[in-house]
């Protein structure tokens, strides 16, 4: 039994010793074929890897972002490089410094620095964020420090210099470029290529118009619009003696002014006041079928108010300044002060009066009369008081 018992484990090590072998050997016979294959994919994996890891900020570099406002020829956002981003408005540039960027392929972030005019000097700080919602699409949000002018934009389209300057034309069919974009990649001989052929297509499409209205109503269907001329001359009648009607004018297209817009597929011509040094910031639309007139503020685009409740705002606005500019009489000046020692739970003295006017102030005297207990008294003064006659703002001068 002993000899059974030594010799077992002996021949079961050596079978397990074989087995061994045996699949080293046909591990180590695959083709090296197969491991060069392996390697070969995965550094292709490493690759694709690597083009996902594609920030946006590269996408955007060299590129343009348009937004259609009111105002020719719209705004224009140049992503020049990483140190520069240029903003193109209808009368100026504005170049604005990357101080920081965060971004992945998806999302970037742009803290930039603005230097106001050689005149101010101001500078601005905002925050852009720019997200991807599809191969081509991204939304904006703008943030500045001082919370002024903040917004956010959606359904914007990333293009390059062409793509860019046939937008201009697009949202502004009458565009004239008169400014120099060269250094900016939106060159002349761009803006004179796209024109060329946006007027080429206007003119198959309206030959092709012409040959299928054999019985134009074109005559007819503008029977009951109103000229220009007449727009203005109903604007000043419904402004007359609420503001210098001689400054109203109609939009010629020059700085920013234009001549109409449409709303809900409604024409209306625009007034604008203009003087000698400034222009408003707000303008009149008249329909140019109806000639009905509405005010208009340029922070609202698109919200119309009709002429009758914006002048009735306006005498409600002079009402209740007249009524601010009435100074208070010496009686009220009294009872605000006493009603703020109330109001802040001081004590309150049993003399409150006026005691002389300052300028603008009148001066109020807080006392009590304190009994000595020999027959005589002494005034107990707690606080001297201004009152704006006009603000009627309180001052403490004790």
């Amino acid at each position: 039994m002993g000899e059974i018992l030594i010799k077992k484990p002996i021949k079961t090590f050596l079978l397990s010793v074989i087995l061994i072998i045996s699949i080293s050997i046909t591990a180590c016979s695959k083709p090296r074929q197969d491991t060069n294959q392996e390697i070969d994919n995965n550094e292709t994996k490493e690759v694709i890897t690597d083009v996902k890891k594609e920030k946006l900020t590269d996408m955007l570099k060299g590129k343009y972002i348009f937004g259609k406002t009111d105002y020719e020829p719209g705004e224009i956002l140049y992503f020049k490089d990483d140190k520069e981003i240029i903003s193109l408005y209808s009368y100026h540039i504005e170049i604005s410094n990357v101080k920081e960027v965060i971004s992945d392929k998806d999302s970037a972030t742009y803290k930039l620095e603005t230097t106001g005019s050689e005149d101010s000097k101001e500078t601005t700080n905002c925050t852009l964020t720019i997200s991807k919602e599809s191969e081509d699409t991204i939304s904006m949000t703008w943030i500045y420090d001082d919370e002024d002018n903040n917004g956010n934009a959606s359904d914007v389209k990333i293009l390059d210099a062409k793509e860019c300057v046939e937008s201009i034309y697009k949202a502004y069919p009458n565009y004239n470029h008169d400014k120099d974009w060269n250094n900016i990649g939106l060159t002349d001989e761009i803006f004179k290529e796209v024109n060329s052929s946006l007027n080429e297509n206007n003119k198959q499409v309206n030959s092709s118009k012409e040959n299928s209205n054999k019985t134009p109503n074109k005559e007819s269907n503008n029977k009951d619009k109103i000229s220009e001329s007449k727009a203005l001359e109903i604007c000043k009648s419904k402004l007359k003696g609420v503001l210098g009607t001689d400054f109203l004018i109609l939009g010629d297209g020059q700085y920013g002014m234009v001549k109409t817009v449409t709303y809900s597929g409604v024409n209306y011509y625009c007034i604008y006041l203009q003087s000698e040094e400034c222009i408003a910031d707000y303008r009149f639309c008249v329909n140019t079928n109806s000639g009905e007139v509405f005010y208009e503020d340029v922070s609202a685009f698109g919200k119309l108010t009709p002429i009758s409740k914006y002048i009735a705002s306006l005498e409600e606005d002079k009402e209740a300044s007249n009524n601010e500019s009435q100074p208070i009489s010496k009686t009220e000046a009294e009872d605000l002060v006493k009603n703020m020692l109330v109001n802040n739970g001081s004590y309150v003295n049993s003399h409150i009066e006026f005691d002389y006017e300052e300028g603008d102030f009148y001066i109020i005297h807080a006392y009590d009369i304190i009994d000595d207990g020999d027959g005589n008294t002494h005034t107990a003064t707690s606080g001297w008081y201004k009152v704006n006659k006009l603000t009627k703002e309180i001052t403490s001068e004790f």
